[in-house]
Parts: structure tokens; sequence; C-alpha cells
């Protein structure tokens, strides 16, 4: 899928899910394919994030307020790697 989007010469951001799991990070597998297809990725906002009662609507989903700042924080790190 990857390399069928590259193809098309569009630029991919990954970011990285956790693993089930109250303070899991990104499965090392996304650094793995973003190292190998050379992908922008973030690893870590949406693990940081879910630890943040604050910012959800239940215990996996976001409210307007951590999506507002997921967002905010993958802007950043397109300006920050040139994509934007």
């Amino acid at each position: 899928m990857i390399e069928a989007v590259q193809g098309s010469g569009a630029q991919i951001l990954l970011v990285g899910v956790p693993r089930k799991s109250l303070f899991a990070d990104g499965a090392p597998l996304y650094e793995e394919l973003a190292e190998q297809y050379g992908l922008v990725l973030d690893n870590d906002s949406i693990g940081e994030l879910l630890r943040d009662p604050a910012l959800k609507s239940d215990a996996v989903h976001f409210n307007a307020e951590g999506y507002r700042t997921l967002a905010q924080r993958l802007h950043r790190l397109l300006l920050e790697r040139g994509a934007l």
C-alpha cells in the first residue's frame, strides 16, 4: 500500500497507533516502515494524548479537544519536516 501511494506521487504521514494497553507506545513496526520507505512518522502523539482523560470521550476515542490537539501536533510535525 505504501509503495502504491508513493508511486502516485503523494507523500505519507505515518501515525503510530499504540498497542492495546493503558500506557503503551507506538509499535516498533511503524519505525521500521518509516525507515524503510522514508516516511514522516509520528509514533508518539496518539499514545501520549490518550493518557490525558480531558482529551477523551471514552476509553479509546478522542473528544473534540483531543482531535484538535492531535491535528495541531501533526501540523507542527509536517512543518518541521518541510512537508508543508
